[in-house]
């Protein structure tokens, strides 16, 4: 397998992870109060549009040239470090308040 084919299924097996893992939360989040619930739901449209944007990118990766790939690549794993980090805060922040309750 080569490199790009291997990176955009580690990439979309990721986004498919955390898609579900932040419709999880957002099942979750019918039951907290509201001030909690808004905040939170602001930041998973967020993480969703940020995920999006990754998936759509690896689309329009398709077979390019093996040097033009990685530059793509560079920005890409940016986003994606980006919206990974995003996704593990949110997560640590709603467990940090669900446990000063």
């Amino acid at each position: 397998m080569d490199k790009q084919k291997a990176y955009k299924e580690k990439v979309n097996a990721e986004i498919d992870e955390y898609s579900a893992k932040l419709a999880a939360l957002k099942t979750k989040l019918k039951s907290e109060a509201t001030d909690v619930k808004v905040n939170a739901m602001e930041r998973i449209n967020e993480l969703e549009q940020m995920l999006s944007h990754v998936k759509e990118k690896l689309t329009d990766m398709g077979d390019v040239a093996e040097g033009s790939w990685e530059a793509i690549k560079d920005r890409l794993e940016d986003t994606r470090k980006d919206a990974s980090a995003s996704i593990k805060k949110l997560f640590t922040d709603h467990d940090k308040s669900n446990k000063e309750k």
